[in-house]
Parts: structure tokens; sequence; C-alpha cells
């Protein structure tokens, strides 16, 4: 870097001005990275929002086939559940 430092106050604020426009092209330039960082923030919420959605519905297909299951073979449901029981007070 070049040292623009000279006794005329004015001759040396002349030659510094070119690190202001400096700093402002660089503060451009963050605000212009800014914007696809934005963009991209807004489309993770929604697909977020989008995968919340989908995995409540399959949860409660899932909960309905269950239910459709129990309700038209209630005894097998139920030795099923107490064998899992079983194996799960064995197995502690």
């Amino acid at each position: 870097m070049t040292d623009f430092r000279t006794s005329d106050p004015e001759i040396q604020l002349d030659a510094t001005a070119p690190l202001v426009d400096e700093a402002l092209d660089a503060v451009r330039d963050k605000a212009a990275d800014q914007e696809p960082l934005q963009d991209l923030t807004s489309q993770v919420a929604h697909l977020r929002d989008m995968l919340r959605q989908a995995s409540s519905g399959a949860g409660r297909s899932i909960s309905g086939k269950v239910r459709t299951r129990v309700q038209a073979q209630p005894l097998k449901a139920t030795l099923v559940v107490g064998l899992l029981a079983f194996l799960y007070g064995a197995m502690r």
C-alpha cells in the first residue's frame, strides 16, 4: 500500500478518498450478497413447512391404517400387543 501523506491537508484528503470508495464498494457488495442469502433462507423455511405437513399427514395415515386393522381383528391385535409387552419385559 502506498503512503499518500503530504504536508498539505487538501492533498492528503484527496489521496485517501479511494479508500472511502473501496469501503463503500465493499458495503454495496455485502448488501448484494445478502439478497441471495435471504432468498435461500425463505426457500428453506418453505421446504421446512412442507416437510412438517407431509410428516403430519403420514402419521395420520399410518395411525388410520392401524386403527382399521385393530378394529377388523381385535383379538389378533391384543395378542400382538401382549407378545410385544412380554418381550419388552423379558429384555429389561
